[in-house]
């Protein structure tokens, strides 16, 4: 099992389980608890107990009531979009606008120096 990032394997399972609900999947009783069941330090890589769990968390069936429309890929999301041109009447003009992008880019860029110092400081110096 592959994992990028700074959490573990079961931290990233307990958040796509969450994940799985909010987005209008049938999450079982019994993969809640057995997630809920697994021990934080000793479970948090074990491949054995994680594995099924995410397994069975892909073979989950949406609720056939559930009211919005969650295109997982891009064919469906095209599928889903509106035809014709696309243009958004904004309350703001074009200089706004521009100061918006750049507050964008520079809240994006700060947000990767935070992360980036997170994963330095959580891994050991010279590995």
């Amino acid at each position: 099992m592959l994992v990028a990032g700074w959490d573990t394997p079961l931290k990233l399972l307990a958040a796509e389980l969450a994940q799985r609900e909010y987005e209008g999947y049938a999450v079982p009783e019994r993969i809640r608890t057995a997630v809920a069941q697994l021990h934080d330090r000793y479970d948090a890589f074990n491949e054995a107990k994680l594995l099924p769990l995410w397994q069975a968390l892909d073979q989950l069936p949406r609720q056939p009531d559930f009211p919005y429309i969650q295109p997982d890929d891009l064919e469906a999301i095209r599928e889903q979009r509106p035809d014709g041109p696309r243009r958004l009447n904004l309350p703001y003009g074009n200089d706004e606008l521009l100061d918006r992008l750049h507050g964008a880019v520079d809240a994006r860029a700060v947000a990767a120096r935070r992360c980036e110092q997170e994963l330095l400081r959580r891994c050991p110096h010279g590995q």
